[in-house]
């Protein structure tokens, strides 16, 4: 949750980055967060904020929260003051000599939030690495880095050449996101990266009246404007925030923050001049082992209230508190700021202003499609008047100033800036699957169907719903569930109920998808694809190709082929039944008919069949017997025994090279069949008579023909022109 805190500031700051661009005004206005957290008051199209911001809501939602979101408060610095035991309370230098490994601090927010963390040498050299916010010591949240001095065992550390700098990872990744370099503190001179290469922006310490650093002013305005406290826990006790919550004071219409001053031990808090001091509750943070009275208690500021806070040493100190009321004469606050739907017709729902009493800003988020030309705002105020007047139609489009005048005369000016909220297509989930990768449980990628802001998956049977990790794809800034950013293809999340993923845009805006993941009622079968049906030809092997079998869950398949149809007389034979390809050799003109079966070893597939007709081929012909390829009956040109070698050697036809002249036996035995015999000389066989052979007499260099007319070879001078035909070897 820590880390989710961290990383919302840097989304607010986005947001106010953004405002500032239309603004006149160029000071940095900052937001706090809430102590409950801010992923509850976030609302979705039709929700409600119950807890968390007060305010935020779409175009149809209501703030109703108990935390008025205050412009200001997430500042650091370094603040070591309360009543230490052991803790020197004169340092001036704000030097850490008194902590050690293992103490364990607080850091403490303006708003009243409190991060509890450890100091930890990871280099057991007796110097402080860094603070553990998350009870990991292998991450540091915020790690403090010398110069020179290489974190080769420091997880979440970086070498710096400049200084002493602090290398933040807000994400928890390993990876640091911004550095923030101290430059030289005797000049309070600070330097805030986002690389470590050193280009940044330099900002400027604020020191306090016993040097000590409280603050970072980054506009230069002479105003601190970041602020961090670090308490010692363990012999400490110190007021650390100090409210009036308007939730828990109906006497109050916004929070009221009350100012600490540590080494006096005071408390004072200012409330509207109408206010019943005689029963204000009041919400305190402290650090120490408890407070008396306690926090959350109805109590009477009448008069000021000493509160004693001990410490777990069991030292104690008392801070004073008061309470004072606002002159009636000079009241000049802000008090409400909204838009209603009545007065606005571009609005369905009344839309509330966020209002930041001390720095003056008034932020109103309004929905995507609103024109800010012309609202008319409703205003409530204490003082004599404000000009521009409530309910006077005004033009947004550029922050606009209000004055509030008090009835002694002063005035206070409020910015009030208009922001548009980002369309639904800024926060959309665009893609969303379970991918084999990243959940053994499945054997093929899972994708979810999108329909509005609806998600339907459907996995396969078997699969446990109750640990899957979602890939995604949004145009928002993040994604949550029930609080918990996820990371696409990391986070592990239980669908066995509908989940609601909330995407947040950079101002701020949300919208929920609902994702629905079933699981499938049976197991479905595999399917066994044969392919096409196939024309081969009669004594040329076919390949027969079940590749395109598959299994709707990606399970592995084996194969099962059988022959079941072949032509009168076949003795065909599948190479290997049991192969994705196997092949045959047909061995009688006809139509042969298979079969194929797939298993996966959980379900089997349904029979399909293939058909392979085996014809005539027009240019070649092969023997289903002796597997060899002949030549044709086109070619009738005699030539001499070099000039027949010379020619098959250098044929190419039916994509095949490797021909020859036959032997003697081959043309023998072409003769016992007939059928191959037609196919390979046609009427050439005896009106030509005599062939070239690849034969020699035996036992001698003689060159061997072959003549049909007796069915034998004889030796022939190599000079003598007879017919050619040639054979290949290609399918033995």
């Amino acid at each position: 949750m820590t880390k989710l805190m961290m990383e919302f500031d840097s989304i607010i700051t986005k947001v106010i980055m953004q405002t500032n661009i239309r603004s006149t005004n160029s000071n940095l206005a900052l937001f706090c967060r809430s102590a409950s957290g801010f992923v509850n008051g976030m609302e979705s199209s039709a929700g409600n904020s119950t807890t968390g911001f007060t305010g935020i809501k779409s175009s149809t939602g209501t703030g109703s929260g108990s935390n008025v979101l205050l412009v200001l408060i997430l500042v650091f610095g370094l603040f070591l003051q309360g009543c230490q035991g052991s803790a020197n309370n004169d340092n001036t230098n704000n030097d850490s000599a008194s902590l050690s490994a293992g103490d364990t601090i607080v850091l403490s927010t303006a708003d009243g939030g409190t991060i509890n963390g450890t100091l930890v040498d990871q280099g057991s050299d007796g110097s402080l690495d860094g603070v553990d916010l998350d009870s990991n010591t292998n991450t540091l949240e915020l790690a403090f880095v010398e110069s020179g001095n290489a974190a080769t065992n420091r997880t979440g550390n970086t070498t710096t050449s400049t200084g002493t700098a602090f290398a933040i990872d807000v994400t928890d990744d390993g990876v640091v996101d911004f550095y923030l370099r101290i430059l030289d503190v005797s000049t309070g001179v600070v330097e805030l990266n986002l690389q470590e290469d050193g280009s940044g922006t330099v900002v400027t310490l604020i020191l306090d009246d016993d040097g000590i650093i409280s603050g970072v002013d980054t506009d230069d305005d002479g105003q601190s404007d970041i602020t961090i406290t670090i308490v010692l826990s363990d012999n400490s006790n110190a007021i650390t925030a100090f409210y009036f919550l308007a939730t828990d004071n109906a006497e109050l219409s916004e929070d009221v923050v009350g100012l600490i001053e540590g080494v006096g031990k005071t408390v004072s808090v200012t409330v509207p001049s109408d206010t019943d001091v005689s029963a204000l509750i009041p919400t305190i943070s402290i650090t120490g082992f408890s407070i008396s009275p306690v926090s959350g208690i109805a109590t009477d500021f009448t008069n000021p209230v000493i509160y004693t806070l001990t410490a777990e040493d069991d030292t104690t100190c008392d801070y004073t508190v008061s309470v004072t009321k606002e002159s009636s004469e000079n009241t000049n606050s802000l008090i409400a700021f909204s838009f209603l739907a009545i007065d606005n017709s571009g609005l369905s729902a009344d839309i509330a202003g966020f209002i930041d009493g001390i720095g003056g800003k008034v932020n109103v988020l309004v929905p995507s499609e609103t024109d800010v030309t012309g609202l008319v705002p409703t205003i409530v105020m204490s003082g004599s008047s404000i000009s521009p007047a409530s309910g006077i139609a005004t033009d947004f489009t550029s922050p606009v100033i209000y004055t509030i005048t008090a009835e002694d005369g002063t005035t206070r000016d409020y910015t009030v800036t208009v922001i548009v909220a980002a369309p639904d297509s800024d926060k959309a989930i665009t893609a969303f699957s379970f991918l084999k990768a990243d959940n053994p449980g499945l054997k093929l990628n899972i994708t979810g169907e999108i329909t509005d802001s609806t998600i339907t998956v459907e996995v396969p049977y078997g699969i446990d719903l109750t640990d899957l990790v979602a890939t995604f794809s949004t145009t928002g800034e993040f994604v949550t569930v029930d609080g918990t950013k996820q990371v696409s293809g990391d986070v592990s999340n239980d669908f066995g109920t509908p989940l609601i993923y909330k995407v947040v845009t950079v101002d701020l805006t949300t919208r929920e998808y609902t994702v629905n993941v079933s699981e499938s009622s049976r197991h479905l079968e595999p399917l066994a694809d044969p392919g096409p049906d196939v024309n081969g030809y009669m004594g040329f092997v076919t390949t027969l190709d079940g590749s395109a079998s598959s299994d709707p869950y990606g399970y592995p398949l084996s194969y099962n082929w059988s022959i079941t149809s072949v032509p009168s007389g076949s003795n065909v034979t599948l190479s290997d039944p049991t192969a994705i390809n196997p092949s045959f050799l047909p061995d009688k003109y006809g139509d042969y008919e298979f079969s194929l079966v797939v298993n996966t070893n959980v379900t089997i597939s349904v029979s399909n069949p293939i058909s392979v007709s085996a014809g005539v081929h027009p240019t070649i012909t092969g023997d289903p017997t002796t597997r060899l390829i002949w030549q044709d009956n086109s070619y009738s040109v005699q030539h001499d025994r070099s000039g027949a070698e010379n020619y098959c050697n250098n044929l190419e036809l039916e994509g095949y090279t490797d021909w020859r002249l036959p032997t003697a036996g081959e043309f023998s035995d072409i003769v016992s069949r007939a059928y191959l015999l037609k196919q390979v000389f046609d009427t050439c066989v005896y009106s030509c008579q005599k062939y070239w052979t690849g034969s020699y007499w035996p036992n001698s260099t003689a060159p061997m023909a072959f003549n049909f007319a007796y069915n034998n070879g004889f030796v022939s001078a190599s000079t003598i022109p007879y017919y050619v035909r040639c054979v290949s070897d290609a399918q033995k």
